[in-house]
């Protein structure tokens, strides 16, 4: 005999049904809008429910802003579109997309020869480094961001390429060409081999992404590339191009976060960052089980292939053509969906001038300490770096806590 231990849980979830009776999805552009459209119709001939109707937003914050309005119930976005999204809104985690193989990221990892058995995380300051990319993820963001959050790599008024360039020896970032970017982040890099195209975001340096920032490091051109965690195994054992044919990838080596080395097999436990993939957010007010269950029921029932985009232009329309099913997610909350290191790492590198006070108020305990911190600021204003240290003295540590506490003194030495 059914008990409301077993029928509990079904009857909440069919009054969830009940009250969300539609779902407005908010397509982010035309094609978008089209392929929704296409999806509702496929839903509705299949009687799936809730029922899924369509929204344009145009953009992914103008999709946010109508999801804070409750003009919008759900969109699929990147984790970095989630995370930007997380400064202006507040919404829910409804499922993954996941890729083969059960894959809903990928991780950022630093890779070694073997052979340089003195290299490690803690001391890759003054070495000479590999990267995708300037602004990719795992080339760029997650590694810097990394080495930032963890106080291996200082940046002084938010101008990480200068703090890269200070960090590393030189580099190879393909990009790293603006107006202002130090030479060091391209000076390893090789061009096409005749001298053109250095340091270009394109396939025309042979040092450019995930292929060539691994390239950077089989050459010796730099001791670290950062990579993702399939590029060593797609590029070694008689994978990958002309040049990899004879790699071994037993040769290469990952650097873990606790100061250790694992086989680059071991991805899973020794990375520097996870990445997740893409993720569906909904609005508070919708039950997010409610979301994921229309829309693996539309996957198995609706005959509508929900991750091909060909009739759409192609690429990232709705869901990425590389997706294959959908995950639940263990917490609706956006920080946890992402993972703490993930989230951490994005706001170290989530760092602009304007974030920076004019002026740092130091509290000292002493005599010694006031003239340690008023040579310390002579020091920084001679080499124009900001903000201006002011030193405040405190009675006691007591007092120092206070005076934080209660006038937003910003350090306490």
């Amino acid at each position: 005999m059914a008990t409301w231990k077993t029928l509990g849980p079904l009857l909440l979830l069919l009054h969830a049904v009940f009250c969300q009776r539609t779902i407005r999805w908010c397509a982010t552009s035309e094609p978008e809008q089209r392929k929704c459209q296409a999806m509702s119709e496929a839903f509705s001939g299949a009687s799936i429910r809730p029922s899924l109707s369509c929204v344009m937003g145009l953009t992914v914050e103008g999709c946010i802003q109508k999801l804070q309005k409750k003009e919008a119930d759900a969109l699929s976005m990147f984790a970095t579109d989630i995370y930007n999204a997380m400064k202006i809104a507040t919404f829910k985690m409804a499922a993954s997309e996941s890729k083969a193989g059960d894959i809903s990221s990928y991780h950022a990892v630093a890779v070694v020869k073997k052979a340089n058995s003195a290299i490690n995380i803690q001391n890759l300051a003054g070495k000479k480094s590999c990267h995708t990319g300037k602004g990719r993820t795992a080339g760029w963001n997650m590694p810097l961001g990394y080495l930032i959050d963890q106080g291996y790599m200082s940046v002084m008024g938010c101008n990480i390429p200068q703090g890269v360039a200070n960090f590393f020896n030189a580099s190879c970032i393909p990009g790293a060409n603006d107006v202002g970017d130090p030479a060091s982040l391209c000076e390893l890099c090789k061009g096409d081999g005749s001298g053109m195209h250095k340091c270009e975001m394109s396939e025309k340096e042979m040092y450019y992404s995930y292929e060539g920032a691994f390239r950077c490091l089989v050459e010796d051109a730099g001791q670290v590339a950062f990579i993702k965690h399939t590029t060593v195994k797609e590029n070694t054992d008689g994978q990958g191009p002309t040049w990899a044919q004879s790699l071994v990838s037993a040769d290469y080596e990952l650097l873990c976060r606790d100061g250790t080395r694992a086989p680059v097999t071991e991805w899973n436990r020794c990375h520097l960052v996870r990445i997740p993939f893409r993720g569906i957010v909904v609005g508070n007010d919708i039950t997010p089980s409610v979301v994921f269950n229309m829309l693996n029921e539309g996957l198995a029932k609706s005959g509508f292939n929900m991750f091909s985009s060909a009739d759409y232009g192609g690429g990232t329309v709705l869901f990425s053509e590389s997706t294959t099913k959908f995950e639940g997610v263990e917490a609706d909350d956006p920080i946890k969906w992402m993972g703490t290191k993930y989230y951490n790492v994005m706001r170290a590198m989530d760092c602009t001038p304007q974030d920076i006070p004019p002026v740092l108020r130091w509290c000292v305990l002493s005599s010694g300490e006031q003239q340690k911190c008023a040579d310390m600021g002579a020091a920084f204003a001679s080499k124009s770096l900001t903000p201006t240290i002011r030193c405040i003295y405190g009675d006691s540590l007591t007092d120092c806590m206070t005076k934080i506490k209660v006038t937003d003194i910003q350090l306490q030495i």
